[in-house]
């Protein structure tokens, strides 16, 4: 269900005019001692961020890619792209990459980023075509991408992942998840959370859900197309052939689990 989520930080977009790739590595140290977030964007790439619990600075590899109808045009494209690295009005730090003339017709671009940052920052990561990895962030995620898979495993604090193609993988010790896809299946491990509420929701693809013993929620399970089952200790319980509703460890802040094409395995 998930064999999606290989998540490799930079992925081929699509090279339909572009005959001929150059790249280049550029390296980059931010100082976090005041930072309180941090925002990555790109268009066409993935991006990895882990998060250190000691860390005092953000470490940032960008792999810039560029193509062109022929090797000149192609070096001319890598030499038209920059990596922006600024402050925001917030308090935090924004990565992204811009164009320094206007982009030729045959021109592609793909650029990842591959970051080493404090765990306590707030992380904020969208792109249009690739994959997302994130590890041991414990401030506040949102994580989006387009096309592309997103893997959260290790996160302490409210997690929002929305992807349109793609698989979900999220393990998390906070207490709220908001987990999104159109195309795709998700699993959730809940095991080291003491409450979870939230909302974990796939289109077409199945979702499984793990949760501690003593993992508190009051659970929602709905399909339209697919079976229900539960191994868990329930209580309060109303099941029907696509809905299930229980409490588990005495109930707790609501969790919805609901897909349209697939089934849902929650385990406890």
């Amino acid at each position: 269900m998930l064999a999606a989520l290989g998540v490799p930080w930079l992925l081929s977009g699509c090279a339909c005019s572009q005959k001929v790739w150059v790249e280049r590595t550029q390296t980059l140290t931010i100082p976090a001692t005041d930072l309180q977030s941090l925002t990555v964007e790109t268009h066409n790439g993935g991006v990895k961020v882990s998060g250190e619990a000691d860390r005092d600075e953000i470490s940032v590899t960008a792999r810039i890619r560029a193509g062109g109808r022929n090797r000149e045009s192609a070096h001319a494209c890598l030499d038209a792209l920059e990596i922006v690295s600024e402050p925001t009005a917030d308090g935090g730090h924004r990565l992204t990459s811009r164009w320094t003339e206007p982009q030729h017709p045959d021109w592609g671009e793909q650029v990842g980023f591959k970051i080493v940052a404090p765990a306590r920052l707030a992380l904020d990561v969208s792109t249009h075509n690739g994959g997302v990895s994130v590890e041991r962030i414990d401030g506040d995620c949102r994580l989006v991408s387009h096309n592309g898979g997103i893997k959260a495993l290790k996160i302490g604090g409210p997690l929002f992942v929305q992807t349109h193609n793609g698989g979900i993988n999220a393990v998390t010790s906070g207490s709220s998840v908001d987990l999104q896809t159109q195309n795709g299946g998700v699993h959730l491990d809940g095991r080291g959370s003491s409450q979870l509420g939230g909302k974990v929701a796939s289109h077409n693809g199945g979702i499984r859900v793990d949760l501690g013993k003593k993992t508190a929620t009051s659970l929602e399970c709905t399909t339209k197309n697919g079976g229900i089952t539960c191994s868990a200790d329930m209580t309060n319980t109303h099941h029907g052939e696509r809905h299930l509703s229980c409490d588990l460890a005495g109930g707790g802040p609501h969790l919805l689990v609901e897909t349209h094409n697939g089934g849902i395995r929650v385990k406890q």
